[in-house]
């Protein structure tokens, strides 16, 4: 008998629920203090896991909850994705050939996604968010005890205020909920987990915590989400194929940038960089690439329907004197920006897709 209550004590059965109804299970069970951050506030599936083993335990939440626990001993875990908005991709819509001008982006694609991609895999089960301040109360010596508790979630920059000093953040992590059950927790540590949990690089100096963009793991929730988020679609062959070679292609084009390059492009929600195309480079053999396939997919369009002609021919009108270049803005959307003649061989501005 008491062998199985100790089994029984060591393990969890969580009927599935709100993420605060995780984190306080978990924590129970482990009797360690737990840190989560997710992408978007969901229900989580129903879980059992023992905790005496801690690999193990890592594996099972994983495999039944989709959320990991991130490397360390400590109870710090996320959804590892990004929020669905932060890589939606802009759509521009317009015509024209001129340098101010900036032509559709596959409308084909757009409406395919609009009205054929579910949102996210959580998207039909998002749960309300309400963000609150870390109570002055819960801070004692150094030392935090804290449980968000229902729909509650913290904003790293709601961290402020009892704190011993004051918190920044790069704006990418600023409406992440973050969910905690701590006691006792040293001031820095809290810092040290929930920067863990965002995917943040925490910098802390004698004036204050600042959660400082880290770029090659935003990368990886990024391209994370953006997978998650896509979904098969119906209709013609053609119409399939260009949307998942479009996300191949955005997903390539991010991982050939360098940190300093994914930096420039996230200073700021409205920032973008511009990334000279040269003659052998990943990047201009990805955006050829594109070209031919979006070209390909616009002669595939039957006669008399709408649709973007923007790539039809456009390899063969490429301005050879000045630069072509890739685009990265908002959304972690990539766009192909190519410099064109006119049809008696003069500068016509350029033609982004």
């Amino acid at each position: 008998m008491i062998t199985l209550l100790a089994a029984t004590l060591l393990a969890v059965q969580f009927p599935g629920g709100a993420p605060n109804e995780f984190v306080g299970a978990l924590a129970k069970g482990a009797n360690r203090s737990v840190v989560l951050a997710l992408s978007a506030a969901h229900t989580i599936p129903k879980a059992d896991f023992e905790i005496d083993d801690f690999d193990l335990m890592a594996r099972s939440i994983r495999k039944q909850t989709q959320l990991a626990i991130l490397p360390g001993i400590d109870l710090v875990l996320s959804d590892q994705l990004l929020p669905k908005r932060l890589v939606t991709e802009v759509v521009y819509r317009g015509g024209g050939q001129s340098e101010s001008d900036q032509l559709e982006i596959e409308s084909k694609i757009a409406e395919i996604r609009a009205s054929k991609l579910p949102t996210s895999p959580t998207a039909s089960s998002d749960l309300p968010i309400n963000f609150v301040d870390l109570p002055a109360s819960s801070v004692q010596n150094g030392t935090i005890t804290f449980a968000t508790e229902k729909s509650d979630a913290l904003q790293v920059q709601k961290l402020n205020g009892p704190l011993s000093k004051p918190v920044k953040s790069h704006w990418i992590y600023q409406e992440i909920p973050i969910y905690v059950q701590v006691k006792d927790m040293p001031e820095l540590d809290l810092m040290k987990w929930s920067a863990k949990a965002l995917g943040a690089r925490l910098i802390a100096t004698a004036n204050e915590y600042n959660f400082e963009l880290d770029p090659i793991e935003v990368r990886k929730r990024a391209i994370a989400a953006i997978v998650a988020n896509a979904r098969p679609t119906v209709g013609r062959k053609e119409d399939i194929a260009i949307v998942q070679d479009r996300q191949n292609f955005r997903i390539a084009c991010l991982n050939a940038l360098t940190p300093a390059q994914l930096t420039e492009a996230l200073a700021t929600p409205d920032a973008s960089t511009r990334i000279e195309l040269n003659p052998r480079g990943t990047l201009t053999n990805l955006a050829l690439n594109q070209v031919r396939a979006l070209q390909k997919y616009q002669e595939s369009i039957p006669p008399g329907t709408a649709g973007p002609k923007s790539a039809i021919g456009l390899l063969q009108r490429v301005d050879p004197n000045r630069k072509a270049y890739l685009i990265v803005e908002r959304g972690f959307t990539v766009r192909i920006e190519v410099p064109v003649l006119d049809k008696d061989g003069n500068p016509a501005g350029v033609v982004r897709l």
